[in-house]
């Protein structure tokens, strides 16, 4: 009987050591891990187009910067309609240009140009390419039941032509989140399964046994930090704004610690009375200096925070003051303001009046 046991627990072990020793030789044959470990962090490149004919494409682009040692994962959102200069050559919007390019040879465009945009300070790794059909499968088959139609209008909100880009920031952020907390085990079953019966294409430079070793990474909990180009509208046309696009690089590269005190502008993008007041004193009594609040022109679902000094942790605190909003750094040191706060519908703040009101109703 003791000789059976030692017998079965030998072809165990023998079986147990297999599959150490073949995850061991995929674990050091991956790139990702390569390049993690030499460079302590990989930049990979989203291409997204929507689905429309050739000459009305419209292509979303963002950057995801992972650091190993890093607590952040960072998104760099790049505007496909930023103009791109040239000499001698008519000067045309990125998306243009990508347009103009032969398909086979776009990816490598695109990377060059946003290696290029970002004065070759950050270099791409990877990429991954796909179409709306194929991300509204994914999202289709990663979403719950109920949450799949919300996800589904944030996500058509974000590849139609807006020139709102708060909204379309939104959306982005709000898809890239959802992926992010909803990858778990069941889902990625699902996933799986659907795969079977769905045809998604994804061109990518990722191998199998690099993904699956990134998102052995990307599931740790860390948190998310986006960034927008800095852009300025000149004479018609979108360009690069220059003098802060060396603050962007500097936030896709390193973490500033500031504890300056903020100056706030809050804006009401909502119908709700007062609502920018509320958030100011509210504020103020968690002592943030509030220089101004008012109303605004447009109309927002959610509420953006956007960082103009790099400042996130405090951020942080004025996100959790209000309980929502979404933070999005975007350089300026031509406002005289350190955070514009735009207060959508899913901010609910009461006070006293409220109550009053809602008695009054009642009777």
């Amino acid at each position: 009987m003791l000789k059976k046991t030692v017998i079965l627990l030998s072809i165990v072990a023998i079986i147990v050591i297999f599959f150490i020793g073949i995850y061991l030789y995929q674990f050091y044959k991956s790139n990702v891990v390569r390049n993690i470990k030499n460079y302590n962090d990989i930049n990979i490149l989203f291409i997204t187009k929507n689905n429309s004919n050739e000459e009305n494409t419209n292509f979303k682009l963002f950057v995801i910067k992972y650091n190993l040692s890093d607590k952040y994962t960072k998104v760099f959102f790049i505007d496909e309609n930023i103009t791109i200069l040239q000499r001698k050559i008519k000067s045309r919007t990125l998306n243009e240009m990508i347009l103009s390019v032969q398909e086979d040879k776009r990816i490598d465009f695109i990377k060059t140009e946003i290696e290029k945009l970002l004065d070759n300070k950050i270099k791409i790794n990877y990429y991954v390419s796909t179409d709306i059909k194929n991300i509204t499968n994914i999202i289709k088959l990663l979403s719950k039941e109920n949450d799949t139609k919300n996800n589904l209008i944030l996500l058509d909100n974000y590849l139609k032509e807006d020139k709102y880009r708060i909204k379309e920031l939104y959306s982005s952020i709000k898809i890239i989140n959802y992926i992010k907390t909803n990858i778990n085990f069941f889902n990625y079953i699902n996933f799986i399964k659907g795969l079977k019966s769905s045809i998604i294409v994804l061109k990518t430079n990722f191998s199998l046994t690099d993904i699956f070793f990134l998102y052995k990474y990307l599931k740790e909990d860390k948190e998310i930090r986006y960034a927008d180009i800095p852009i300025i509208n000149k004479r018609k046309r979108i360009e690069t704004d220059e003098d802060n696009k060396d603050k962007v690089i500097n936030f896709l590269n390193n973490n500033n610690k500031q504890d300056n005190k903020l100056k706030l502008q809050i804006f009401n993008a909502t119908n709700k009375n007062r609502l920018a007041l509320k958030a100011a004193n509210k504020l103020r009594a968690n002592k943030f200096d509030v220089i101004e609040w008012k109303g605004y022109n447009h109309k927002y679902d959610f509420t953006i925070i956007f960082d103009l000094v790099d400042n996130y942790e405090q951020m942080k605190e004025i996100k959790k003051v209000l309980n929502c909003g979404e933070i999005i750094f975007v350089p300026n040191k031509l406002l005289l303001t350190d955070t514009m706060v735009f207060l959508g519908q899913d901010c609910k703040i009461y006070d006293k009046l409220d109550r009053y009101e809602d008695d009054n109703e009642e009777e």
